[in-house]
């Protein structure tokens, strides 16, 4: 069988554009903190267009994301996150949104095509993804995958002192964060189409790329402790700088 699969540019170019114009700063920046009112129109909106590509949406307690279910079986999954900074005020149009939109807009090419898969496919938006509001970084896929459990409600909290559960009950989201955490080998696979953050690309005239393995970035706190002495009068034999150590020291 022969599938005719055109995907509508101009209407993914459109729905970035307009998902973009949403932001608590002016264009061209978009900021959109979780939990926010620019994160709620955002989240109301890519709901919409899942219900106008004839897809159900449900909502989980803190992950929130929209799953654009069609169809049965064992769930293939696509997705992203929509950016959401604090520090960092100048995030750009395409990074998270795209795996979003990009998901949304396979499924209408599938559902345009009259493709019926025996699999359900659900698109997945992943909640505060960066670390901003409560100063960890993919909160809603940590809680979806069980490696953060239902104590960040309470512990977690953001500068002015809101917890988790306070924030995203106001916000509407009022299920047990204990509900949120999936079944092992839930999602037969899991895809999600991504902004290249680097020059690689654009240098080999490549469209595409495919990862085959991404960094995994952690945080370590170190302490160096050493001993003070006047620049001129202690010589380098007799010095105990901490930042000389801190220079020479490796992790790996």
């Amino acid at each position: 069988m022969t599938l005719a699969l055109e995907v509508d540019q101009q209407r993914l170019t459109a729905d970035l554009d307009e998902l973009a114009a949403i932001s608590s700063e002016p264009a061209p920046v978009v900021t959109r903190v979780v939990f926010t009112a620019a994160d709620q129109s955002a989240r109301q909106l890519v709901k919409r267009w899942c219900s106008e590509a004839g897809s159900r949406c449900s909502r989980g307690s803190c992950r929130q994301h929209l799953r654009a279910m069609a169809w049965s079986g064992r769930p293939l999954s696509a997705g992203g996150h929509r950016l959401a900074h604090r520090r960092d005020p100048n995030a750009g149009r395409y990074d998270g949104t795209v795996g979003v939109l990009g998901g949304l807009e396979a499924i209408r090419t599938l559902v345009r095509a009259g493709f019926k898969p025996t699999r359900s496919v659900e698109l997945i938006l992943f909640t505060s993804e960066e670390p901003t509001r409560f100063g960890i970084g993919c909160l809603g896929s940590r809680m979806l995958a069980g490696t953060v459990d239902a104590s960040a409600g309470e512990a977690l909290k953001d500068r002015d002192g809101a917890t988790l559960n306070q924030a995203r009950t106001q916000a509407g989201f009022r299920g047990e964060l204990a509900a949120v955490p999936l079944d092992p080998g839930y999602y037969s696979a899991f895809v999600e189409l991504h902004i290249e953050q680097g020059p690689l690309l654009e240098q080999h005239s490549n469209d595409i790329g495919v990862v085959t393995a991404i960094a995994a970035p952690a945080s370590v706190r170190i302490s160096f402790q050493g001993e003070g002495g006047h620049a001129g009068a202690v010589l380098m034999p007799d010095r105990r700088d901490a930042f000389l150590a801190a220079a020479e020291w490796r992790w790996w």
